[in-house]
């Protein structure tokens, strides 16, 4: 039996001109007509060879480390040329229509409509709303807003961040790959956080959290508040750990439990490991009516090398001890625990290869996107960037 085909998938970025799609958008001939589509512009290899004068093709790989920003001149033009003429509409895609053609249409927007990286992205983003560019694509659309939307390799600009290029990509990344993914689209957890505004800004879009639980007196992210997400901080100053897990920690998976039934996803940040662990346990316990040692199983499952020390296991045994209440049975994130994560993934976000208990291990389920973001910290480690420094 072979797989089905992709339907095809497009949004109207600018009505009437200018359209946002997948692969299959463009070889679908009836939606395209459908669309009055003249022009294509293929932001992957996949969409070549190039039929023609009104077909732009890009060899471009969704990679962080991939070299768009030679090609966006070159789109922005065709787009340009094509909308000059009444009439005419343009199709930009790529495989999926988040990442590769969202950038090529936000280059667009930015040289066209005047408008800066992150307005633009967030535009595109309200009428096609799974668009995430990389953030090596993020860094390049700045570059070429800075050079005056033109590939200058001798701009002292270019040159001075082209330096600095892969170093930023790589700790991004590395960032990512600090989060563990406890339930998929739900419930987070990360030791570290980014210093830089853009990247932490787009690390909390990349997982799509919209409530922030810091423990501790780690400082808040200042782009948790630019992007208007809702933060609890849980006070760590009680000397007495039985204490404060018996007060702390119970409002800590409250807060958690409350985020999730109105459809929010979590992020826990923290650099006290354990009492960011026994607030994960106490929302599990909550959420499936698990005792603490079934509560333990499931992040066993979670996260590589879990190995709680004692005083995580004496403070478990007073999680038993608290009414910590229950989510109601119909709840989407029992059944995703119960259910070990579920039949499917639709989110875009990364799970990363770990080797320590602040990283996750995702069942079968996920192992095409487990996989995807394998390859992607591998490129890091090799890839040698085809950013030319002139």
């Amino acid at each position: 039996m072979q797989p089905t085909r992709p339907a095809p998938s497009s949004s109207a970025i600018i009505d009437g001109k200018l359209y946002l799609g997948n692969l299959q958008s463009n070889l679908d001939g009836e939606h395209r007509a459908s669309l009055g589509i003249t022009h294509i512009v293929s932001v992957c290899p996949e969409g070549g060879p190039s039929t023609g004068p009104t077909h732009l093709v890009l060899d471009v790989k969704d990679n962080e480390y991939e070299d768009i920003l030679g090609h966006l001149e070159k789109a922005v033009a065709f787009i340009e040329e094509a909308l000059a003429v009444d009439g005419n509409r343009v199709l930009v895609h790529c495989m999926i229509g988040v990442s590769r053609s969202p950038t090529v249409v936000a280059a667009y927007l930015t040289k066209t409509r005047g408008m800066g990286v992150m307005e633009a992205l967030d535009y595109i983003k309200s009428r096609r709303k799974e668009i995430h560019p990389n953030y090596g694509f993020l860094k390049q659309l700045q570059i070429y807003v800075q050079c005056g939307y033109a590939f200058k390799p001798k701009d002292p600009t270019y040159r001075s961040w082209k330096r600095r290029y892969t170093h930023g990509v790589r700790q991004y990344l590395e960032y990512a790959e600090d989060v563990a993914i406890i339930v998929p689209d739900r419930l987070s957890i990360a030791t570290d956080f980014p210093a830089d505004g853009l990247q932490g800004r787009w690390m909390l879009r990349e997982f799509e959290i919209t409530h922030l639980v810091v423990i501790g007196s780690e400082e808040v992210p200042s782009c948790a508040t630019n992007l208007s997400l809702q933060v609890h901080r849980v006070d760590t100053s009680e000397p007495n750990i039985d204490i404060w897990t018996k007060k702390a920690v119970p409002s800590a998976a409250r807060v958690i439990e409350q985020a999730i039934k109105g459809d929010g996803s979590v992020l826990v940040y923290s650099k006290h490991e354990t009492k960011s662990l026994l607030v994960i346990c106490a929302y599990l316990m909550a959420a499936s009516r698990l005792s603490s040692r079934e509560a333990m199983s499931v992040m066993e499952e979670r996260l590589v090398l879990f190995d709680p020390c004692p005083t995580f296991f004496r403070q478990s045994e007073i999680l038993d001890t608290l009414p910590l209440g229950e989510i109601s049975s119909g709840d989407a994130t029992q059944d995703s625990i119960k259910s070990d994560q579920g039949s499917s993934q639709k989110s875009r976000r990364h799970s990363f290869p770990t080797t320590s208990v602040k990283h996750c291990v995702l069942p079968n389920t996920l192992s095409t996107i487990h996989e995807k973001a394998k390859e992607r910290l591998q490129a890091a480690a090799t890839f040698q960037s085809p950013l030319r420094l002139f």
